[in-house]
């Protein structure tokens, strides 16, 4: 039960989106979770018969992919998400090896449940399940590395996110949702510099926001990685920037007074 003291702060809701780095392929015994925050998730909807997802909200814990004869824990950068004199709830939408371009299309069909509305439909029902006060603050996104592997994709980016999250803020009726997307890293990716300059490019037109980048983030190359994705050290690292950057934005005088802003960038 939480102690006064977190009743009677306000519950602050974040949004983690995005593909496989996100998702996250971290070793959980490698990671200390802070059991006084709240998530809730939905992985990999658009595998067959996965059933990675926690069916309501619960205590931040590593999450268990089960899919065939494959059964793992994992854990990504909501591991170290944690907003300062809030009682924190991450609701967490990932897809692993999926584009902006399509799988996250916003395009709505009258005829076919896209991927986008089951997103927004699942954001807008773990709202309603937060308790009193509450505040939707930001939306955290790692996403980018299928784009990175086509020109065409790379080059769309920056427009393809920026339609994205101006859709998210109409659809959830937050237009002053924060958005903190992180760049990208990603080996076999050709033009994952131009997804990083997308990224950039966007977060400019996409105020309030920031961006936290890659610097020192790196592939597990041990034997228990795959040599592509995040290492457990990277993808706690990349939380903890997320949570940097929110502070830098909301302690800021323009977002106080709701300005246009100048981009800021995060790092350790």
């Amino acid at each position: 039960m939480p102690s006064r003291g977190q009743r009677n702060r306000i519950n602050k809701i974040v949004i983690l989106a995005g593909q496989s780095n996100m998702f996250g392929l971290g070793n959980t015994e490698k990671v200390e979770l802070d059991t006084k925050t709240h998530i809730t998730w939905i992985n990999n909807i658009h595998t067959p018969d996965s059933l990675d997802m926690s069916y309501g909200w619960t205590t931040l814990q590593p999450q268990v992919l089960r899919y065939n004869q494959l059964e793992r824990q994992h854990i990504g950068p909501e591991a170290s998400v944690k907003l300062e004199d809030a009682n924190t709830y991450s609701i967490k939408f990932t897809m692993g090896g999926t584009s902006i371009s399509n799988e996250w299309s916003i395009e709505k069909s009258f005829f076919k449940d896209t991927y986008y509305q089951k997103f927004i439909r699942f954001v807008k029902e773990s709202i309603e399940e937060v308790p009193e006060p509450k505040e939707l603050s930001a939306l955290f996104w790692l996403q980018g590395e299928s784009d990175s592997l086509k020109y065409h994709d790379a080059k769309n980016y920056s427009k393809n996110i920026t339609k994205f999250v101006k859709e998210v803020r109409s659809d959830l009726q937050s237009p002053n949702l924060i958005f903190i997307p992180s760049e990208i890293t990603w080996s076999p990716g050709k033009y994952a510099h131009i997804v990083n300059d997308g990224i950039k490019q966007a977060t400019e037109k996409l105020y309030p926001s920031a961006f936290v980048t890659n610097e020192s983030i790196h592939a597990n190359t041990s034997p228990d990685g795959d040599g592509f994705h995040l290492d457990t050290q990277s993808l706690v690292k990349i939380g903890r920037r997320f949570s940097k950057a929110y502070q830098k934005v909301i302690n800021s005088a323009k977002y106080k007074k709701l300005v246009n802003s100048d981009i800021v960038c995060v790092k350790d």
